[in-house]
């Protein structure tokens, strides 16, 4: 094919891939503007897009979807494993392929108890059931044909005895605790009974399954009796049922002796489960025909479930507690989104920390974790929904794809692409040997092996490749218009010492390719040197301080410098922990003193104070511009008037329902979590790294408005509990401890 050739057939193309990889900007119901998405096939029905959003209230969010139609090419798995045991999808994933699934993709599934790890809803996998829900409690079932539905599970447990006598039972696989109902249990659920009460617990040894199908029955026979015992043992092919001393299951139980034959049935009261063959638990329908049925205004990662108008379901994650990358959602505007996409029914999920979604990417071999979740790593869960093939594919290139998707750069920036091939499964196929790349628009220069170089010329576009007949096309967008985020906000160094600076690049939210010699540098000639690629070497002298500058397109980026320690003190500070901190950031002009040399940094600090502290963060940050709050108790007149009135226009502070601020009173610790999280929000200020999620033993004392704000500065390292192990939310803060959180505001952020 020659080079006439391929451009007739990139003009064509370039119509149809704008509908796949082009970065749209776009309104939605309940998600606010989408300003980044990458969309891809993942298999013949099956189909993925990333986006990234901006809500009504300017908070962003990350967001991933699946859609898909289930068929023999993409069938619903229920993995449950252990179902007292907590595993990663990525640890699923690896058994589902040594059954001989490939894995499409893949949600974490229902809420769980945190302390047994149960799921609190039924699952069921190949029409075995794994373990019951509560009676009435809503579950996701799909049937043989790929139907999916929303059902109550309501159903009768019986055992007969020596097909005579007919007793019930009340629960499958859940944990007992000290309840006084007849259990169920087999080698599904764990090792043993996990029991913790004495109890008589009767073991049975299955002559067909031990696993229970709904509307049939499996048949067992008493192999022994044990009489106040608990934790009994589970083999392989055993089920056991268990009931507390002195309870009318454990006289139920009394009645059994050695060599009875019994048979379990499962009846459904509903008649809507009899042919299904997975389910899951459907802890909260938010939607439901078509109409959204929830008005939860939290954001949090999610994890949700949409069943559609034409029968395909959609697979739908947000990351969230992650400011400057993802906030989260809320159940409405999830709900409302998801319904505008064609969901008659929503479902929300388990999500938090426990939100993940995997999916293989056409040419890959297997599924990859595709968001990121607030733990900084894939949380361990008790079961998950995945779409998984048997089908293999024949291995005979019949598609291209062109890696990454969607790239923002500047001017100047280099990206590498990458070309794949996939047979009709999508799965990995034989590249052909020889790749013509094409450039839409003369936007920038691409080499032979894919490395491409953006013009001068901005605007969006698109890069073609072309070999042995197959097209592949990926989506460019080359801006100016960005903003500047520095790894250092401020830089202490020492006297002759080396930093290298590098530098994000953002189109709002969007991540921008570029590359640090793009950039401006430039620093106080005193502080030493600086190369083009933000290489900062510091003078040899100490006691110096100065700013570095980093510029582009109009834009000016400062990084304050000390070189050496800080002459300044003050006589109330030495040998205190926090001393460090205090002199650093007297030496930013961050804080001062309370005259007479001093600092009291075991004083309460007040809410205004506090407020002016965490606004000096920002260089070069001018208050006298905002609108006055009109708070009833501050009076333009007053100092700290201009950072109250700057601080509500950026929705830092809301005040008290009275209508004042309450300046002056000492700020408790839970205020200033919400406003340090509101203020790392605001500024869009990102953490290059997030704890593992922080728990305090006092949680539940944090008052409900303050608590995503809590939870936010403690995962990311911004503000500590107390060593006792609680958070304190009520106690009031010193202005040694304001000093210590604003210290780690401008040492952990990237703004």
């Amino acid at each position: 094919m020659n080079k006439k050739d391929i451009r007739k057939i990139i003009a064509s193309v370039i119509s149809c891939a704008m509908i796949l990889t082009t970065p749209g900007y776009i309104y939605g119901q309940g998600l606010g503007e989408t300003v980044y998405q990458a969309q891809t096939y993942l298999s013949q029905n099956a189909f993925y897009e990333e986006q990234i959003a901006i809500n009504k209230s300017q908070a962003v969010q990350h967001i991933y979807t699946v859609d898909t139609t289930i068929n023999d090419s993409v069938m619903p798995y229920v993995f449950v494993g252990d179902v007292a045991r907590k595993s990663s999808l990525s640890y699923m994933k690896g058994l589902l392929a040594e059954e001989g699934y490939t894995v499409i993709a893949g949600i974490n599934g229902d809420f769980f108890d945190t302390s047994t790890s149960v799921p609190l809803g039924m699952s069921m996998h190949e029409g075995k059931m794994k373990n019951s829900g509560l009676n009435n409690s809503n579950a996701l079932g799909f049937n043989a044909d790929g139907t999916a539905f929303v059902a109550p599970v309501l159903f009768n447990y019986t055992f007969t005895v020596n097909e005579e006598t007919v007793y019930t039972f009340d629960h499958i696989n859940k944990p007992k605790g000290i309840s006084n109902s007849l259990h169920f249990y087999n080698r599904q659920y764990a090792e043993t009974t996990q029991t913790i009460t004495n109890s008589i617990e009767v073991v049975f040894e299955a002559l067909d399954s031990s696993e229970p199908v709904i509307n049939d029955s499996i048949h067992g026979v008493v192999i022994g009796i044990n009489d106040n015992t608990k934790n009994t043992a589970i083999g392989d092919n055993h089920i056991v049922l268990s009931a507390g001393i002195n309870t009318p299951g454990a006289e139920t139980l009394s009645n059994l002796i050695i060599g009875d034959h019994v048979s379990f049935t499962v009846t459904d009261e509903t008649g809507m489960w009899q042919e299904a063959t997975e389910a899951i638990g459907a802890y909260e329908i938010i939607a439901q025909n078509g109409v959204v049925s929830t008005t939860n205004t939290a954001l949090n990662p999610r994890t949700a479930l949409g069943i559609k108008k034409d029968g395909g379901i959609m697979l739908y994650t947000v990351d969230g507690r992650r400011p400057g990358y993802s906030l989260g959602m809320n159940l409405t505007d999830i709900a409302t989104y998801m319904v505008e996409r064609g969901c008659e029914t929503v479902i929300n999920m388990d999500g938090g920390g426990s939100t993940t979604m995997l999916a293989r990417m056409p040419g890959e071999e297997d599924a990859k974790l595709m968001n990121l979740p607030s733990d900084g790593k894939e949380r361990s869960v008790s079961n998950a929904l995945f779409l998984v093939s048997k089908n293999q594919g024949s291995g005979i290139t019949n598609n291209l794809h062109l890696y990454p998707l969607t790239t923002f750069m500047m001017p100047g920036a280099q990206v590498q692409f990458t070309t794949k091939a996939t047979d009709e499964m999508y799965t990995p196929a034989p590249l052909p040997d020889h790749i013509v790349y094409e450039v839409e628009n003369g936007m920038g220069h691409i080499n032979s092996d894919g490395l491409f170089t953006a013009g001068e010329t901005t605007g969006k576009g698109q890069i073609i490749a072309e070999s042995g007949g197959f097209l592949a096309s990926a989506s460019i967008n080359i801006t100016q218009d960005i903003s500047i985020y520095p790894d250092k906000t401020n830089i202490i160094i020492d006297p002759g010492k080396t930093v290298d600076i590098n530098v994000t690049a953002l189109s709002g939210y969007v991540p921008v390719t570029s590359s640090d010699n793009l950039f401006t540098w430039s620093l106080d000639a005193h502080l030493g040197n600086i190369d083009q690629n933000g290489v900062f070497v510091a003078t040899n002298k100490s006691s110096v301080s100065g700013n570095i500058s980093i510029a582009y397109n109009g834009i000016t980026k400062t990084i304050p410098v000390q070189v050496g320690l800080s002459e300044i003190s003050y006589t109330d500070i030495q040998d205190h922990w926090a001393q460090n901190n205090i002199e650093l950031l007297t030496e930013k002009g961050i804080v001062k003193g309370m005259g007479n040399n001093q600092f009291l940094p075991d004083a309460q600090i007040t809410r205004a104070q506090f407020l002016t502290m965490i606004s000096n963060t920002i260089v070069g940050l001018d208050t006298n511009t905002a609108e006055a709050a009109n708070f009833t108790d501050v009076q333009e007149t007053d100092w700290y008037a201009p950072y109250v009135n700057w601080a509500y226009e950026h929705k830092i502070i809301s005040g008290n329902p009275d209508g004042t601020f309450s300046p002056d009173a000492p700020i408790t610790r839970e205020e200033m979590a919400i406003i340090l999280n509101n203020f790392t929000t605001s500024t869009g200020m990102t953490f290059s790294d997030i704890i593992d999620s922080v728990s305090f033993i006092d949680e539940n004392l944090v008052s409900p408005w303050a608590l995503n704000g809590v939870i936010m500065v403690a995962n990311t390292g911004i503000m500590n509990g107390r060593p006792e192990g609680n958070f304190d939310p009520q106690g009031f803060a010193t202005r040694a401890e304001a000093s210590k959180v604003v210290f780690n505001v401008i040492s952990f952020g990237e703004k």
